[in-house]
């Protein structure tokens, strides 16, 4: 039998995954259980996981480790495409993004004003006093 160190070195792509997290096993009753959670909740590969899913959810969910829960969407459902919420939020922040970098030259121009003005107050200040 194979030492316990052998076993945590072991790849995903052998029969029997061993996660180094709590160095559990995982067992086929663990594996048989993931499944149905994902089968429950994993819509397809082109669209991920149904509203408010995933792969951190589902393990809290059943309680096992994360990387249990990648491995079996992996080999049986695909990719963590994420879920509609998921989806929104990155276009959300994309057109966020492109907003801020439009803005960013006018943004600079008017530090640059600024930047004057407070100088120009400074000599003011000065003579004054």
């Amino acid at each position: 039998m194979a030492n316990k160190k052998d076993m945590l070195n072991s790849t995903s792509t052998s029969a029997l995954q061993v996660v180094q997290e709590n160095a559990r096993v995982m067992t086929r009753e663990d594996r048989r259980i993931v499944f149905e959670k994902l089968n429950e909740v994993y819509v397809n590969d082109k669209v991920g996981y149904d509203k408010g899913w995933t792969d951190e959810k589902v393990a809290t969910d059943l309680g096992v480790p994360r990387a249990w829960v990648r491995l079996i969407r992996e080999e049986n459902f695909g990719d963590e495409v994420g879920n509609e919420d998921i989806r929104n939020q990155i276009k959300e922040a994309q057109t966020m993004l492109a907003q801020a970098r439009a803005i960013e030259p006018e943004m600079r121009r008017l530090l640059g004003m600024a930047d004057k003005i407070e100088r120009q107050l400074a000599d003011i200040q000065k003579v004054l006093k």
